[in-house]
């Protein structure tokens, strides 16, 4: 989807393809101007909001974090998992020419 206005701006939940057009683009209405991420930045996000923040299956990041490869915190039922954790799992992956 390249075009914003096949997204719509005050209904939820977003489909996936307005959310791979940036979450805070969407919000904000346009591609022009400042962003809710210059606003506010979430510190922590769901097992899910994680998922989409690293391109990779839920599954998988409860796997990673039952492996405490990713710390998660628990507030109620629900886990959360800061981003700086996300960002320090990804940095630690190896460079893809490493890996032969």
């Amino acid at each position: 989807m390249d075009n914003l206005s096949e997204c719509p701006k005050s209904s939820l939940p977003l489909s996936q393809s307005c959310l791979s057009m940036g979450f805070s683009t969407v919000l904000s209405g346009g591609l022009r101007g400042s962003t809710m991420l210059d606003v506010v930045k979430p510190a922590a996000r769901s097992v899910q909001g994680t998922a989409i923040y690293l391109g990779i299956g839920v599954s998988t990041v409860y796997k990673l974090v039952d492996l405490g490869k990713i710390p998660a915190r628990r507030e109620g039922r629900k886990l959360l998992i800061l981003v700086s954790d996300a960002d320090a799992y990804l940095e630690s992956l190896p460079n893809y020419r490493e890996v032969a």
